[in-house]
């Protein structure tokens, strides 16, 4: 049994080179220069980042479903009033696949 795992092993180890081999000689099938980035200020005007109200105030997904919650975050973007677990998300992804709403 021991000559065994000796024989499976060494299969992996040749295994393992002959990737290596192979992937070294594939020539790159595109260039790896890095993807230009935006400009930082664009990026951060962009983003959407939860801000925190004075006071609470109704959430617009809560109360599109026509239930009574209030919370004191909103998103700083959109300045739309949303709880901070489960809308927020929610509503930036619907956001982002219907942008006209």
């Amino acid at each position: 049994n021991r000559t065994h795992a000796l024989r499976y092993r060494e299969f992996r180890l040749q295994l393992a080179k002959q990737l290596l081999q192979s992937s070294r000689s594939a020539a790159p099938s595109r260039s790896l220069a890095p993807a230009a980035r935006p400009a930082p200020a664009a990026c951060i005007r962009n983003m959407h980042m939860p801000g925190k109200n004075t006071k609470k105030q109704r959430c617009k997904l809560c109360y599109a479903a026509k239930v009574q919650r209030s919370t004191v975050w909103r998103c700083t973007t959109c300045n739309v009033n949303l709880c901070i677990i489960g809308c927020y998300e929610a509503y930036h992804i619907n956001l982002a696949q219907n942008p006209a709403v």
